[in-house]
């Protein structure tokens, strides 16, 4: 029985390490390498003979040196794994981008992540299996491992977009559930522990079978929501939850990152985002976030400049100011804000230099500020802060993967470079904006990206349709492989009108660069003008409205005095262009969307409906034993269900019972009726006092220990 009891752990223990690690990579789609899967099976069986030997102390000898020197090998892999992991939680919880590691320049672009990331795998791999069969082995107790096994599906928890595949998931239920349900038969040795195994193994196999045959893969997969939009659906739907709790919720999940792998089609989103009033006869850019940092695969606007306020806008207030006064239709988490804001009265609610965050719940504010096609006089406030500031502009404005970089200057270099030679900055943005906006055909409808490649690349030579976005980051890039500082921003983008109300809806949702000439930034438009929704005028540096996306609102700060707060119930967090809705949500369309959510419910529904089922059945084992057995047996089965009891009641077992028990055991003597009724009396007796416990502990134990 104990060698099948070690192979039984051996199985248990190698399911749920590799299917753990399996639901992490593909929750967080990351490329897992093959090879872990051997090694967390001979890592498993390796411990677990360990922990059968008779030296005790030595898995630890063997199993702690394990850890820590793979720890150690692998320490560059773990980095780029937790910042992977801490992406995808900063999508749903801002506060996690405090945990991003600054220093980015060695991580590996994407279609490189499965090999770099095999000793991060091998590490966990290697933890994981001391653990758990150090749990499973030795300890006898289930919590520890199930604790850190959970570690693998926190993708679950996350986002709505970032469910594991449907084959490492069911591995993971029917191992995890196997795990908890045979635990009391592990903890109290009994010898039908490896037949608990089994039965439960199977019981959980069919349960997990009948929820993923109801929810396929492809099914979900045609269903998948960002969890930003699931967001902005569940906070505008009545649920009776009071708005200031709807407010402070939707200001709290702040999309910070654009995933240039998830550009998808863009929704036509014409629902109402904001009213707008101005004083300016141009079109007018309001931008809502800038993101500085640029890995190849992604824009993150983890990096900000918060050492001074005055660095937010460069304009000097004058008579000839401009004035926009915005509502919008719900209260976001960004305040949206044209360039070149003048005077200092936005000064108090600025925390850095790429966006303010909506932290006063308005929905009503207005600015001043210069014409965007004139030069704006310069502050003396801000003359004083661009020492600093353009050397934080310039160590942070201009990185590039090595890859992006020879990507964009090959394909640069090809083109008609005359204008370079004229050494005027702002001539040379613009010139690439031009050339990046002939490469491709707009549509809404991109073309799928290939991960295989470097993004810039694929979309320069091989992609035939694309968005602002896509022309955005391209041109960021190769403004940046030639030196000059520039950034990705977002927000919308208003044909203005003076003195005449303008409605904005998510159809004017854009993308579009920032770049750094003559110490300040300039909009700079690469999207193709034809496409740019209600452009009219366009200008070489400054360049015109470009195609609706999705949303992207971004974080901000409340802005001027002059604005009045009236929070309403909804929220946008920042989002990426091509993904996210206008704030004002038609909750009418794409109620599919949620399916994913209602996947969970229904999975937690249907996995919950094991535990009645297995009651059921353990009691009518138990009382068929009873029913087959002799006296002595059926009072040691009795007298061994009392210590189960005794563990939870805290009540001593009586004398009169021990003795019954011991003379069933060690004598030859047959017990009398009477003697087995003290053990059954004493059992009812101490069933009653958990019966009258508190619901949950009751429901503990007549479900999960099944003691009642």
């Amino acid at each position: 029985m104990r060698k099948s009891e070690t192979l039984s752990d051996i199985i248990l223990s190698s399911l749920l390490v590799i299917s753990s690690l399996e639901c992490l990579a593909t929750g967080l789609k990351i490329p897992c390498h093959p090879a872990f899967i051997p090694t967390a099976i001979v890592l498993s069986a390796i411990f677990s003979l360990l922990w059968n030997g008779k030296k005790r102390s030595l898995p630890f000898w063997i199993g702690i040196p394990a850890v820590i020197a793979s720890s150690v090998i692998s320490s560059d892999s773990l980095k780029y794994l937790f910042y992977r992991i801490v992406s995808f939680y900063s999508k749903g919880y801002y506060f996690f981008y405090d945990l991003m590691p600054e220093d980015r320049s060695d991580f590996p672009i994407e279609s490189e992540a499965e090999s770099y990331l095999l000793k991060a795998f091998i590490f966990l791999a290697v933890l994981f299996c001391f653990i758990t069969t150090m749990c499973l082995r030795r300890l006898k107790k289930t919590i520890p491992a199930a604790v850190l096994l959970s570690f693998g599906i926190t993708p679950c928890l996350v986002l709505t977009d970032t469910i594991p595949h449907i084959i490492p998931l069911a591995v993971f239920a029917v191992s995890f559930l196997t795990l908890i349900f045979s635990s009391p038969a592990r903890r109290t040795g009994s010898a039908n522990y490896v037949r608990s195994v089994i039965f439960t193994g199977l019981a959980s196999a069919l349960l997990s079978t009948a929820v993923f045959m109801i929810f396929p893969q492809d099914a979900f997969d045609e269903q998948m929501v960002s969890f930003k939009e699931f967001t902005i659906k569940a906070v505008n739907t009545d649920f009776n939850i009071p708005d200031e709790i709807k407010n402070r919720f939707k200001r709290h999940i702040k999309e910070t990152s654009i995933d240039l792998n998830d550009l998808t089609d863009l929704p036509d989103d014409k629902s109402v985002v904001m009213t707008l009033r101005t004083t300016c006869h141009e079109a007018i850019y309001l931008r809502g976030s800038a993101y500085s940092d640029f890995d190849g695969r992604n824009w993150m606007n983890t990096s900000f400049y918060d050492n001074d306020p005055y660095a937010f806008s460069p304009a000097f207030r004058s008579e000839n100011d401009d004035y926009v006064e915005i509502t919008t239709t719900a209260v976001e988490n960004v305040i949206y804000t044209p360039y070149y804001i003048a005077g200092p009265d936005y000064l108090a609610m600025v925390e850095n230099d790429s966006f303010m965050s909506n932290s006063n719940g308005l929905s009503q504010y207005s600015f001043k500020f210069n014409d965007a096609y004139s030069k704006p006089e310069y502050s003396a406030d801000y003359v004083n802060s661009l020492g600093n500031y353009s050397e934080w502009v310039y160590s942070h404005c201009l990185y590039l993967p090595e890859e992006t970089k020879q990507a964009v200057l090959s394909w640069l270099y090809e083109q008609d470079t005359a204008f370079l030679s004229l050494n005027d900055p702002y001539l040379t943005a613009a010139r690439i904006a031009e050339l990046v906006s002939q490469t491709t055909e707009y549509s809404r409808s991109p073309s799928p990206v290939d991960k295989s490649k470097d993004f810039c690349e694929w979309f320069l030579r091989d992609a035939e349709k694309g968005y602002c976005s896509h022309y955005a980051t391209v041109t960021a890039a190769t403004l940046r492989a030639m030196g000059i500082p520039a950034r990705y921003a977002s927000g919308y983008i208003v044909n203005a009108d003076r003195n005449i109300e303008k409605t904005v809806t998510g159809m004017q949702a854009h993308a579009w660069v920032e770049a750094w000439i003559e110490d300040k930034w300039i909009v700079i438009e690469a999207t193709p003008e034809s496409s740019v929704v209600g452009s009219s005028n366009t200008a070489s540096a400054t360049s015109t409205p470009a195609p609706s996306v999705s949303p992207s609102p971004a974080p901000s700060d409340t802005p001027v005095p002059e604005s009045t707060v009236t929070p309403e119930a909804t929220e946008t967090p920042e989002t990426t262009p091509e993904l996210t809705k206008a704030p004002a949500t038609d909750l009418s369309e794409g109620t599919g969307s949620i399916a994913p959510v209602l996947i969970t419910i229904a999975a937690i529904v249907l996995i919950i409906l094991i535990l009645p089922a297995r009651r059921l059945i353990l009691i009518a084992l138990r009382k068929n034993k009873m029913k087959k057995a002799d006296i002595n047996t059926r009072a040691r089965l009795a007298y061994r269900q009392a210590k189960k009891l005794k563990r939870y009641t805290k009540t001593p077992v009586p004398v009169k019972v021990r003795d019954a028990a011991r003379k069933a055991a060690f004598s030859n003597r047959r017990l009398t009726d009477d003697e087995l009724k003290v053990i059954l009396e004493h059992i009812k007796q101490e069933k009653k006092k958990l019966e009258d416990s508190k619901f949950l502990k009751r429901l503990f134990y007549k479900y999960i220990l099944v003691l009642i």
